[in-house]
């Protein structure tokens, strides 16, 4: 009998033949090794779901970022959830790192830091103000984080019952403002990941920064469950699904 993982690494994906093999491949050389990884796929057109079965992945029915995300840890065996992004990239550490602070600190849920290696000033100073923005905002009501890259111990997911799946922006913030509210132990841990640069390829620096900040604050207060505003964000963020 296979014994049960401690950590259940899950993946939203929509359409990520391009960026998803890069992510499973830095967790295949991961130096840390007890963990199981879930793509949870929104009917992709593309290979995704076959290069995920070819990394030895499980395959469940996904959706919205929100709702992928439940799917996966509805089947999750380990103890605490890993949350990445298909076009994010790691180091070989990184689950062993998530394994020492996330332990030591004696967290429930945690975010970590952008990797600000950019080649681009531009990128390096937004990652790092947001970097900081996360530091300073830990210990508020409104604490900064992104789907990018969470952590949950999964007793906590369930307790909060997952992502809100009728916020289709700035699901990551709504979450963090429950895991305050709830008092939870939430905090920022020094690992990085390196988040992909497509958006700001594709629409600039200032409508990402803009559709960020304004999903980020608007989002998930006053006006979380208009459907319009949630649209308007989306079409900022010109989010793939």
């Amino acid at each position: 009998m296979k014994q049960k993982p401690k950590y259940s690494v899950v993946i939203p994906t929509f359409n990520e033949e391009k960026y998803l093999p890069l992510l499973l491949e830095d967790l295949h050389n991961q130096t840390f090794k007890d963990f199981e990884v879930i793509v949870s796929d929104a009917n992709s057109t593309d290979s995704t779901r076959s290069i995920a079965k070819k990394y030895g992945a499980t395959v469940c029915d996904g959706g919205l970022p929100s709702v992928g995300r439940n799917n996966g840890a509805k089947l999750a065996k380990g103890d605490v959830l890993v949350f990445l992004d298909a076009d994010v990239r790691i180091n070989r550490d990184f689950i062993e790192c998530i394994d020492k602070e996330f332990s030591n600190k004696n967290l429930d849920v945690a975010v970590g830091l952008f990797d600000t290696n950019f080649e681009k000033l531009s990128e390096k100073i937004v990652y790092s103000i947001w970097n900081l923005s996360k530091i300073i905002r830990q210990k508020t009501k409104f604490p900064d984080g992104d789907g990018q890259f969470m952590v949950f111990k999964k007793s906590i997911f369930e307790y909060l019952e997952g992502f809100n799946e009728n916020v289709s922006v700035a699901e990551d913030s709504e979450i963090l403002k429950r895991v305050k509210s709830n008092n939870f132990k939430f905090g920022v841990i020094s690992v990085r990941y390196v988040p992909s640069s497509r958006r700001y390829k594709k629409i600039g620096h200032a409508r990402v920064i803009i559709g960020s900040t304004l999903a980020g604050i608007i989002g998930y207060t006053i006006l979380k469950n208009n459907k319009k505003i949630q649209k308007f964000l989306r079409d900022i963020y010109r989010l793939g699904y």
